[in-house]
């Protein structure tokens, strides 16, 4: 570590989110305790209620070394949600352009990239795009988010045909975004598709 980060870090110490270790964010033995919270038969990784400050350090405070313990997460979510003898096409909800210019990265599409360094049966794919600029979901009430996410996606991937795919989104409040974008997917004519979140 040299002396600029030594600064940072005294500064700004880096603590395990839940047991407050030093210099990480989620120490190994609070991983392993995140890991027995995954259930089977869910359509998220962990609840929103105990854990929505593992994707808002990452999306709204740029700690993006958050991705690597989330990507573990992820895959251990589906060590217990997908059939290993299958392949998977990961679909992460893309940002508009506009916000992806002003955030730097997409979250969810980092977390999905890192869960395909560690599951052989996964493959990512980013066809799936916005074509419309919304306001954030989180901002407005449910109605609102239904007819914010209406008809927002568009694909053109003749290869998902007959593909089982997952859609992933980071957290899932009403389902509005994740339903449209299923919906859009549907029209390829994909073999499967699994909608989840990492938080709900």
């Amino acid at each position: 570590m040299n002396i600029w980060n030594k600064i940072i870090n005294l500064i700004f110490p880096i603590n395990c989110l839940y047991c407050n270790k030093e210099n990480t964010y989620i120490c190994n033995n609070c991983l392993q305790k995140l890991k027995q919270e995954i259930l089977p038969n869910q359509s998220h990784v962990l609840s929103y209620k105990n854990h929505k400050q593992l994707i808002h350090l990452l999306k709204y405070k740029n700690i993006q070394s958050l991705k690597v313990p989330l990507g573990i997460l992820l895959n251990e979510y589906f060590k217990k949600n997908i059939d290993p003898n299958k392949q998977y096409i990961l679909i992460p909800i893309p940002l508009h352009k506009k916000r992806l210019k002003v955030r730097g990265f997409n979250q969810t599409q980092l977390i999905a990239q890192e869960v395909t360094k560690l599951n052989k049966n996964i493959q990512i794919n980013t066809s799936l795009k916005r074509k419309i600029h919304t306001k954030q979901q989180v901002k407005l009430k449910k109605q609102k988010r239904l007819q914010n996410a209406h008809n927002i996606f568009y694909i053109n991937d003749i290869s998902l045909r007959n593909k089982n795919i997952i859609l992933f989104d980071d957290v899932k409040t009403t389902g509005a975004t994740l339903n449209s974008a299923k919906q859009e997917i549907k029209k390829l004519r994909p073999k499967t598709i699994k909608v989840i979140s990492f938080l709900k």
